[in-house]
């Protein structure tokens, strides 16, 4: 069956031993208490109060023993199926049953160490560890799926926001057109460009933060159609196109009124035609 070699997830690390074996003691009293098996009902209250303690720190030695012993195994073998499970049980069953049988022999003699009395123990342990293990099994499918779900979402995420990344930064990388060719180059990079005769020079911010230069042949009204698109591409002055994003100031008055860029030495003349514009463009920002 499909399902017998299905992954049991109890002995996941992130499942603490401690707590299983809380769970395990802390169930075996409360059956104990409730249902009283073993004949117990017309026993003395005094040899409960010894016995059922002593059951239930069976319990939590078998439990915190077990885990560490399947936890060496799956070491080994890697995983822990279903029918692994099963097997240590049905194992733990005949353990546990005789465990109990001296224990309880040790403290009463009602129950005489005989194979009669041993497969009485046995029906009763046997009973008590398919609700124990019936509980489990829902428990930590449910945490198992749980987490599943958790990491898939978390790795859904993940995706999105690298494909958010991819498309952002396509969306960063401009195409400029110049006299003979084209050039890639990052929006958020840009600090201004300088028109020089025929050539163009590109003042970049790396992420460095170093300023970069780079030269190219081409005119200026050109790209500033390929840059128009993005707001934060202003003109200036006839020679000079600005990115308003890159930390400018304004200095100066109208007449004569200069750019200043942060580690940046050169200081950008400014037209009357764009003063207002421009001023108010950058007012815009600071108050943003």
């Amino acid at each position: 069956m499909k399902i017998l070699n299905r992954k049991y997830s109890k002995y996941n690390p992130n499942n603490k031993i401690w707590k299983n074996g809380l769970y395990t003691a802390s169930l075996i009293l409360l059956i104990f208490i409730l249902f009283e098996p073993f004949g117990f009902r017309d026993k003395e209250i005094s040899l409960k109060i010894l016995l059922y303690p002593g059951y239930a720190f069976i319990a939590f030695i078998y439990s915190y023993l077990n885990f560490q012993i399947v936890r060496q195994i799956i070491k080994k073998k890697q995983t822990w199926k279903i029918i692994d499970e099963i097997k240590n049980i049905l194992l733990s069953i005949i353990l546990i049953t005789f465990a109990v049988h001296l224990f309880t022999y040790s403290i009463s003699e009602d129950m005489p160490i005989t194979l009669e009395w041993f497969f009485r123990l046995l029906y009763h342990v046997s009973s008590i560890f398919l609700i124990k293990n019936i509980i489990e099994f829902f428990y930590y499918n449910y945490k198992s799926t749980a987490i599943n779900n958790k990491l898939l979402k978390s790795q859904n995420e993940i995706s999105n926001q690298k494909l958010n990344d991819s498309e952002m930064q396509k969306k960063e990388i401009i195409l400029i057109s110049l006299e003979k060719e084209q050039i890639k180059i990052s929006r958020n990079k840009i600090i201004f460009i300088q028109a020089a005769s025929n050539y163009l020079i590109f003042y970049l911010r790396e992420d460095d933060k170093k300023i970069n230069k780079i030269i190219k042949r081409g005119r200026l009204h050109k790209i500033e159609n390929d840059l128009s698109p993005f707001s934060e591409f202003v003109r200036c002055h006839r020679a000079f196109i600005i990115n308003l994003n890159q930390s400018a100031r304004l200095k100066g008055n109208m007449k004569n009124s200069r750019i200043i860029f942060q580690d940046v030495e050169t200081e950008i003349p400014v037209s009357r035609t764009f003063y207002r514009t421009l001023k108010e463009n950058l007012e815009k920002i600071t108050l943003s």
